[in-house]
């Protein structure tokens, strides 16, 4: 009874918002990522306010800014309510269309009295409904734009923020709507494809090859919960993981990711002479006590420099041998990613095989597919079509891979509401590429036979997609030509 209670307690608390945790704020579409955090001012689309209260609440909670707090709101009446009272007052002239003057005096109350009302403490709802009644044009307007009316008052004075749980699909969503190039352009129903191409599961080893702030790295790591291994491959001195920050992991999450430059893999294919010496007795612990000792003779040697200057303080001092240890743990955080990741390729057991970023993608992939295993399945995007055909024909010279399968995502957002039902105006025309295939084990006669050119038969089942990007198209005007002169002439049908 006392483990289930446990459990029950732990579930209970693990749904409930507490300091540390990474949320979502939410305001109508738009989204932030923030650190929950005791007497912190949080700027949120043009609102300034504490989230303190936020403290001991469930996830999914909805709340106001009074002042610069939060006040929590509690289930109550819709606003879809109100439009339906004021209808009901307006009678059947709210749905005649009327001429409106934008002369900009139909609205008597001015800003100066919505600034009173705010500092007398009223809410958002009293200062809408008081712009309403001060509207000389409301009564006039039809359902529809009294709808948008209201809406946007609300929006402006009465906004309600919404605190969620991170999830993969809202920072997608939010990367994806402030900052696009950060991630590739990598769209949320692109990376939900993408995650299930690869077959992305727990207990598996995934290499990730992304320059998208480490949102898929990220996903791959939400979706494995924190079981299996995860070799991150970055172009920089060390991985980016920002985004990766957002879901708010745990420490016992993190340990399954491991970094490796993308500088150093052809050096996988010679072993490493210190991974040759090393012997068992030096494990991890052993490293990491042989580097705080030089850590605390490097501090000694600074704290003895320190005492001869009199111009510096004891904060500033200790300042400084915080700031050198914090960075000597970095360093070697990193080379032990270093060391593990290296030890689990080598190993050429890896389970899938995910790739998305800015750089082309032929020769990361040809390298990289060295340490997949057969029958594992791999997956490129890009927005760049050209980038994937080319490597679309690499990968069949190459051998070794079978279904490559090159498509374009394709999604349309649309608005759903009571006669206005319609796609979205403005919408993207292209959510990028995804190049899918799987791996094979390859015999070593083909490997050492050279590359053979293709038959007619075998260019036949290349993707019109492929081939639209590698040929030029200037014979399509002839062949629907020829087709059209070879057809017989159409007979005309007697009524």
């Amino acid at each position: 009874m006392a483990a289930e209670q446990e459990a029950c307690q732990g579930s209970d608390s693990k749904s409930l918002i507490q300091e540390g945790d990474q949320v979502v704020l939410r305001i109508d579409k738009a989204l932030k990522v923030v650190q929950v955090r005791k007497n912190r001012k949080i700027l949120f689309e043009r609102l300034r306010f504490l989230i303190d209260n936020a403290i001991d609440r469930p996830f999914g909670s909805v709340f106001e800014v009074k002042g610069d707090k939060l006040h929590l709101i509690e289930p109550a009446e819709e606003d879809v309510d109100e439009l339906e009272a004021t209808k009901a007052e307006n009678g059947e002239k709210s749905s005649e269309y009327q001429p409106i003057k934008s002369d900009g005096q139909s609205q008597k109350l001015t800003r100066d009295d919505v600034d009173v009302l705010k500092s007398q403490g009223a809410s958002g709802k009293e200062i809408v409904k008081k712009l309403v009644e001060n509207s000389e044009t409301f009564k006039d307007r039809t359902e529809f734009s009294k709808a948008k009316y209201m809406k946007k008052k609300h929006k402006k004075y009465n906004a309600k923020i919404t605190v969620l749980k991170p999830s993969t699909r809202l920072i997608a969503s939010m990367y994806y709507s402030r900052a696009p190039n950060k991630i590739c352009a990598l769209r949320p129903d692109a990376l939900s494809q993408l995650l299930s191409l690869a077959n992305i599961r727990a207990n598996s080893n995934v290499i990730v090859m992304e320059q998208c702030q480490g949102l898929v790295a990220g996903a791959v790591l939400d979706r494995m919960g924190g079981h299996g291994s995860i070799v991150q491959i970055h172009s920089g001195n060390f991985p980016t993981r920002m985004a990766m920050e957002c879901f708010g992991f745990s420490s016992s999450f993190m340990e399954i990711v491991d970094g490796f430059p993308l500088c150093k893999v052809n050096s996988l294919k010679v072993p490493s002479q210190e991974l040759e010496d090393m012997t068992p007795s030096q494990t991890v612990e052993v490293i990491i006590k042989k580097e705080q000792s030089e850590s605390e003779a490097d501090v000694d040697e600074t704290n003895q420099q320190s005492r001869a200057s009199s111009s510096k303080t004891s904060e500033e001092q200790s300042t400084e041998v915080k700031n050198q240890q914090e960075k000597l743990l970095r360093r070697t955080k990193r080379q032990l990613e270093e060391r593990k990741a290296r030890n689990t390729l080598q190993l050429r057991n890896m389970d899938s095989l995910v790739v998305v970023c800015k750089l082309h993608p032929s020769a990361i992939v040809l390298e990289l597919l060295e340490y997949v295993a057969p029958s594992r399945p791999f997956v490129i995007f890009s927005t760049i079509k050209e980038a994937l055909a080319e490597c679309y024909t690499d990968l069949r010279n190459r051998g070794g891979v079978v279904n490559l399968q090159l498509t374009e995502t394709w999604w349309r957002e649309y608005q759903v509401l009571p006669g206005r039902t319609h796609p979205l105006v403005n919408m993207d025309g292209s959510g990028g590429y995804l190049l899918s295939g799987t791996t094979v084990e390859r015999t070593p006669s083909s490997d050492s036979s050279p590359i053979q050119t293709e038959t007619p038969d075998e260019r036949a089942e290349i993707p019109e997609t492929v081939t639209s990007c590698l040929k030029e198209n200037n014979s399509t005007s002839q062949t629907l030509a020829e087709e059209e002169s070879s057809e017989p002439p159409a007979k005309k049908v007697k009524e």
